[in-house]
């Protein structure tokens, strides 16, 4: 597994989609396939034998739920960075236009692209998400290197 830049990672939080990060080696994992895999011959086992196990804790195992779609409230930051850094009249109603779709995040993205803002909109946005990621972590009483 690859480690991962939380500010970067939370941008790409969808609606109905739950991940989990695993503090000490700062990856992304599925705490049941991690769990399976600490244990040898899982595979190999009965369903009684599995049913059997008693697993540690996610927070025993340094796992923890990263915020979800709703608490990063992605549609907010969007809407600071339009209103608040861009000017063109043409680029804001546009940008305000894709945040009335049900995939907006995509199409927002895709405008950003068109005018060449998305290094600005990084820059901006990446203040937001690492709050949400303080919070997170102060919510969780975890404490990174």
């Amino acid at each position: 597994m690859k480690k991962i830049n939380l500010v970067d990672f939370l941008r790409t939080i969808r609606k109905g989609r739950t991940y989990y990060l695993k503090i000490d080696t700062m990856e992304i994992v599925n705490p049941h396939k991690y769990i399976e895999r600490q244990i040898k011959d899982f595979d190999k086992m009965t369903l009684e034998e599995k049913n059997n196990l008693i697993f540690p804790s996610y927070e025993e195992l340094n796992i923890y739920e990263l915020p979800s779609y709703e608490e990063i409230n992605h549609i907010e930051i969007m809407r600071f960075y339009v209103k608040n850094c861009i000017i063109d009249t043409k680029i804001r109603k546009e940008l305000f236009d894709t945040l009335r779709n049900h995939n907006y995040i995509d199409k927002f993205n895709d405008v950003l692209k068109k005018y060449d803002l998305q290094d600005e909109y990084m820059n901006v946005s990446s203040f937001y998400y690492q709050s949400i990621i303080e919070e997170w972590l102060d919510k969780n009483n975890i404490k990174l290197n």
